[in-house]
């Protein structure tokens, strides 16, 4: 969020998810609005590994309300199962149970 034009071509109404563990109003957004989520932190503790993807695929999800969080963990059966997938559904939970349910809902359908 620091580079000079990183949100150039980002319309009116767009939004900004950013992997971050600080707040959102550290950054200078110009307006824009910005939601930050640990999601490498939570990766680290959920898989044990700096994997962010699922982390913001859950909160994106969850922001949007585009799809429900079961395509979520549909698509990660597809790829994982036992100990890794069951992991992986924890990290969902909690990625999504630190961003605010529906909160880009209508722009999203719009």
């Amino acid at each position: 969020m620091h580079v000079a034009g990183i949100t150039d071509g980002l319309k009116p109404s767009g939004r900004i998810l950013l992997n971050s563990s600080s707040d959102a109003d550290t950054f200078d957004t110009d307006g824009e609005q910005l939601i930050t989520l640990p999601a490498t932190r939570l990766a680290q503790e959920h898989l044990g590994r700096p994997v962010p993807n699922t982390a913001l695929l859950s909160a994106f999800v969850t922001l949007t309300g585009l799809l429900p969080r079961s395509a979520l963990s549909h698509a990660l059966e597809e790829r994982f199962s036992g100990d890794i997938l069951e992991k992986n559904n924890r990290l969902v939970d909690a990625a999504a149970e630190s961003i605010d349910a529906d909160l880009w809902k209508d722009e999203a359908n719009a």
